[in-house]
Parts: structure tokens; C-alpha cells; sequence
């Protein structure tokens, strides 16, 4: 896996952390900033990249499958340690003029 490739999976990741939250592609959306087909384009090639389902449509949102929810136990404490450690540099790094 190259840098780009892992970018990218991060940041679906870090989408698929929001949908699971939210409870949904639009709810997830107006929370990133994004639009619901985006988010959902996005959740797809999560999907084929890990080759299972983790999201089914329930109503009019989203519901985590049980490889969903591990996914997400992992895809929360991978958010929020780097949160943690981004926080860590703004907060007591050296000022770049």
C-alpha cells in the first residue's frame, strides 16, 4: 500500500466514523461538510476495498452490520488517538510565521 492509498482509506474511515454517528449519509454530510451522494460513493468503495458489507439501509438511514461495528470500534479510537495527537502539535508546537 502506497501513502495515497492509505490517505484515502483514512479518510473514508474518518467518513465511515461520522455516518455511524450520525445514523446517516445526510446527517454525516451536513456534519463534514459534504454531499449525501459523496458520502455514499465513498462508503461503496470503503465496502469493495475491504470486500464486506458494514452499512445497510434502514429507513431513511444507516445501520451498522456486525463487521460495522467492529469497524467502527476501531475507525473511533484510530479518530479520536489522532485528534488527540494533531491537538498535541497545535496546541505545544512551535509557531510556523
Amino acid at each position: 500500500m502506497n501513502f495515497l492509498d492509505f490517505a484515502q482509506d483514512y479518510y473514508r474511515l474518518r467518513q465511515f466514523y461520522y455516518v455511524a454517528k450520525a445514523g446517516s449519509l445526510s446527517g454525516a454530510g451536513r456534519m463534514l461538510g459534504v454531499s449525501h451522494t459523496t458520502l455514499s460513493q465513498s462508503m461503496k468503495t470503503l465496502e469493495h476495498r475491504l470486500k464486506t458489507r458494514v452499512l445497510v439501509r434502514e429507513g431513511r438511514g444507516m445501520k451498522l452490520t456486525v463487521y460495522g461495528e467492529r469497524l467502527f470500534v476501531f475507525a473511533a479510537k484510530m479518530y479520536e488517538e489522532s485528534e488527540t495527537f494533531l491537538k498535541g502539535f497545535t496546541e505545544n508546537g512551535d509557531e510556523v510565521e
